[in-house]
């Protein structure tokens, strides 16, 4: 493997923000976060026996290739770097947006976190569900998890991008996810405000931000992927966030959530100086402003005649109907999929490594050391795969609406990912 881009930008003696990549796609995201591991390994625990909570970006059931949740292949290498340095007591917790709450939607199946739970040995934790205590914001009191409070170390592992409401999305807003249930709509009384209290309140020792495939344009529910192919590391959200907002082209300070918080931390200008003088690694296209109708029946002041409405405003036609009016991001099909087994069509393969890259297990059909039996059912290789070589046995269920609305967008992603094996190798 070639040598991996690495930098590190300080802001302070404690403040710190580190990148591994831009890389090749073929590069394994588990060499990307070993440097990282090797990189803050003091902060992790003396005590082998401690607690240990991963929080990933869960927001909803598009698959981690559309640049919305968090790779599964981060997850799997940061339990699988845990395991190897001794600790076994390891956690992922996250609690999915009101949607597919709502709508009982099992957003941990669909995104095959479960299935990597059950294949690593680690515990799954719906956040949603889990016991509480009340945490007071900037503007309400909120029902926080306690295991969020009783675990020795909490690692974040946010997803980046962009946002119509926030601008963009990444350390600071993926504690979101940290709020239970219906909680989150009080979230959204002052988003920037309750941010920033939210990161106060919880505590995270280490954030690992997922950078490998983001999400730009209309998200963070129907935007497009883009592949970036790095991933940012750190312990401050506050920094981190105005870092991946530098190399993917934004201004930190146009970022609502980030300027209210900047309030907090004091930042001198020196620290502001240094990071405004990062240089983008790429521009991402933001997400086009909301319009009236969107902020007016989005507004807190009409909640209550939304849960009156719900029975008709959730209906699928209904939601499909405001989908293609540009009033709603996500549908959220409840028609499940099954997938009994994945089939290999070696006369359509073209021997891309698309597949092999995307797999968390690096074994996807076409590999000869596949195993059936251990596959995750995540549907990495059938996503990326260009010439359908791989296909589903089974009902695919809602997959096939998501697969309708990004195919257009996927094979953009694609082109990217091969032209950056393309590049690094001249």
């Amino acid at each position: 493997m070639n040598s991996i881009p690495q930098k590190t930008y300080f802001f302070s003696e404690n403040e710190e923000a580190f990148q591994a990549g831009p890389v090749d796609f073929r590069e394994p995201v588990a060499h990307l976060v070993e440097i990282i591991f090797h990189k803050f390994k003091h902060l992790l625990p003396q005590n082998r026996d401690a607690h240990i909570l991963l929080k990933p970006n869960c927001n909803n059931d598009l698959h981690p290739l559309l640049g919305n949740a968090t790779d599964l292949r981060i997850l799997k290498s940061v339990v699988n770097g845990l395991k190897e340095r001794g600790y076994q007591h390891i956690v992922i917790a996250d609690g999915p947006n009101i949607g597919t709450y709502r709508k009982q939607i099992n957003v941990f199946s669909r995104l095959g976190i479960r299935s990597l739970c059950r294949h690593t040995g680690v515990r799954l934790v719906d956040l949603n569900q889990a016991p509480s205590v009340r945490v007071d914001l900037f503007t309400d009191t909120v029902a926080i998890p306690e295991i969020l409070f009783e675990s020795d170390f909490v690692i974040s592992l946010p997803k980046f991008k962009t946002h119509a409401e926030a601008v963009v999305s990444f350390a600071m807003k993926n504690l979101i996810g940290c709020v239970c249930g219906v909680d989150k709509r009080k979230v959204h009384n002052d988003l920037p405000a309750n941010i920033a209290a939210l990161n106060k309140e919880i505590p995270v020792h280490l954030i690992i931000g997922d950078g490998l495939i983001v999400m730009e344009g209309n998200g963070p529910g129907d935007g497009q992927p883009f592949f970036a192919g790095m991933l940012l590391a750190g312990t401050d959200s506050f920094w981190l966030d105005g870092v991946a907002a530098r190399l993917t082209g934004f201004d930190p300070h146009r970022i609502p959530a980030w300027q209210n918080a900047s309030t907090m931390q004091r930042a001198s200008e020196k620290q502001l100086a240094s990071l405004m003088a990062i240089q983008p690694a790429f521009q991402l296209v933001p997400a086009p402003a909301r319009g009236f109708w969107v902020r007016f029946l989005d507004h807190p002041g009409l909640a209550a005649i939304r849960d009156k409405t719900r029975f008709l405003h959730s209906q699928h036609r209904a939601r499909t109907f405001l989908y293609r009016l540009g009033l709603l991001q996500d549908v959220y099909s409840q028609d499940n999929s099954r997938i009994d087994r994945l089939v290999f069509y070696q006369h359509r393969c073209d021997a891309c490594q698309l597949c092999e890259a995307v797999c968390p297990l690096g074994s996807p059909p076409c590999s000869p050391s596949h195993d059936p039996s251990a596959c995750l059912r995540c549907l990495s290789c059938w996503w990326i795969c260009p010439h359908d070589a791989i296909a589903i046995q089974g009902k695919p269920g809602y997959i096939l609406e998501h697969r309708n609305r990004f195919s257009q967008r996927l094979k953009r992603l694609r082109d990217q990912m091969l032209k950056s094996h393309t590049a690094w190798n001249n």
